[in-house]
């Protein structure tokens, strides 16, 4: 084909002439400032513990009794909120856009936590759990959607992850703050992020792939050429975009498209049981025991265990960093399968912790167990689900489909934490963490015989593994 042919086919760049697309300064702001979003639900999720101590340890005239059940429910209300907050996150992104609902989603955030900090009842408290959970659902799609479109394909995987870096460093500033503040300045100091997270939204682009998508095409390229640098060339990847575009429809794939036709519904399945293998891997019950397993390895006072509470988060941190300088090296189906290998046998050594003795005599044992559980899950089953969800789907049904992924996962968090005493009672503490390494042993599995490589791949080049006629997965699901 001609070179006249070629520009009057793609009229709004020159044929290409280089491949390789390197991050510029703005990318990494861009994705520092959505960080900023995930850091927002790691505060989130690790609240509770903290708010709840703190709440009891009260003595001032304003203070608020706790019932049992009170605390399970401030526990628990947050992921009940994300799970409402993830099934409408894809509808509004998709009509507002991913830069609109970024800072939307910093609204609610504020909004949960000062109603914490000024609460005179349980009552407004929970309510506050609740409206800061529907931002978690949110933000948990948006960050790792926005961060997968606006990445090259060479440090997705290390930008992907970032997100669950930020929502770890989340967690251990929430027992940071805590810790060292009373609950009500806990409350009112945690909502200087979302405020911070919504002002340096406003100063990113738009996702170029959204704004294609909405028949945007010069603001697009506009967009791109911004993230990339004024000097770099991005002929090959606004060609993507424009094939991509070209060969497919521009409207949102329906809700019958997304389970009647397999280049949506095989994504759709593999990004609910990378969903269901994150939550069921047992990370959250491995956490329920952390008091109990330092208190017989010898942290018994508040503030030893407060450490120690910190010192897990900080192996989260330096683990999940790992991840994301590797990730783009290893591939993530190494890191998956390593997550779930390893998870898998400190389980079962958990397991056989419970089974074996009653006294905390092995307590080395059960340290050992829950400290490579933890790193084991932030190099794997912790940061790359969320990523993988933005890459396996295809623009058209990225909203659906990560609507509900998310709604899906928090479904099973709420499941997993809520009813994890009453698992216990009806399979025995060895019984249930047996159970979670059965689902690390299938997680393995999974990855192993089906699951795609996406390292190195453009988005585009993903979404035709799915296509009819092209796709290696068209005889699946």
């Amino acid at each position: 084909m001609s070179m006249t042919s070629e520009n009057e086919k793609h009229p709004l760049h020159p044929a290409p002439t280089a491949t390789v697309i390197k991050g510029s300064r703005n990318l990494y702001l861009s994705c520092g400032a959505v960080y900023l979003g995930a850091l927002n639900v790691g505060i989130a999720l690790g609240f509770s513990s903290p708010l709840i101590k703190s709440i009891m340890d009260d003595t001032s005239i304003s203070h608020i009794h706790l019932s049992d059940t009170d605390q399970s429910w401030i526990g628990s209300l947050v992921t009940l909120g994300a799970m409402v907050g993830g099934m409408f996150a894809g509808d509004l992104m998709h009509r507002g856009g991913r830069k609109f609902c970024a800072i939307f989603s910093s609204v609610p955030f504020v909004t949960g936590l000062l109603l914490i900090s000024y609460a005179q009842n349980v009552g407004t408290i929970c309510a506050g759990r609740v409206i800061c959970g529907l931002a978690t659902g949110v933000t948990s799609l948006i960050v790792p959607v926005y961060i997968s479109e606006i990445s090259p394909p060479q440090l997705r995987g290390l930008l992907g992850s970032g997100n669950q870096l930020a929502i770890v460093i989340g967690i251990f500033l929430s027992y940071l703050i805590g810790g060292a503040l009373s609950w009500r300045w806990f409350a009112l100091v945690s909502a200087i992020f979302p405020v911070m997270f919504g002002f340096c939204c406003l100063f990113v682009k738009e996702s170029p792939r959204h704004l294609y998508f909405k028949n945007n095409q010069l603001e697009a390229v506009q967009a791109l050429h911004w993230l990339r640098g004024e000097e770099a060339d991005c002929s090959r990847e606004i060609r993507d975009l424009e094939d991509n575009f070209r060969s497919g429809s521009t409207d949102e794939a329906s809700w019958r498209e997304m389970f009647m036709k397999k280049q949506y519904r095989t994504p759709l399945i593999f990004s609910i049981l990378l969903m269901f293998f994150q939550q069921f891997s047992g990370v959250n019950a491995i956490m329920f025991y952390l008091e109990t397993i330092f208190r017989s390895a010898g942290f018994t006072t508040d503030s030893q265990l407060h450490m120690a509470s910190l010192l897990v988060s900080g192996v989260q941190i330096v683990s999940t960093l790992i991840s994301c300088l590797i990730v783009d090296r290893l591939g993530r189906r190494s890191l998956l399968m390593f997550s779930s290998a390893a998870m898998c046998a400190s389980l079962v050594a958990f397991s056989c912790y419970f089974h074996f003795t009653s006294d905390g005599s092995l307590s080395w044992l059960s340290l050992s167990a829950v400290m490579i559980d933890i790193v084991a899950f932030s190099f794997g089953l912790g940061p790359i689900p969320w990523f993988m969800v933005s890459e396996l789907t295809s623009t058209r049904a990225r909203s659906k489909c990560g609507s509900m992924a998310t709604f899906f996962n928090y479904l099973c968090a709420f499941v997993v934490t809520k009813e994890f005493s009453d698992m216990e009672k009806g399979m025995t503490s060895s019984g249930v963490f047996g159970f979670f390494a059965a689902v690390c042993f299938l997680s393995f599995l999974f990855t192993l015989l089906q699951l795609p490589e996406t390292k190195g791949k453009s988005l585009e080049e993903i979404e035709d593994l799915f296509k009819p006629g092209r796709g290696e997965y068209e005889e699946l699901a």
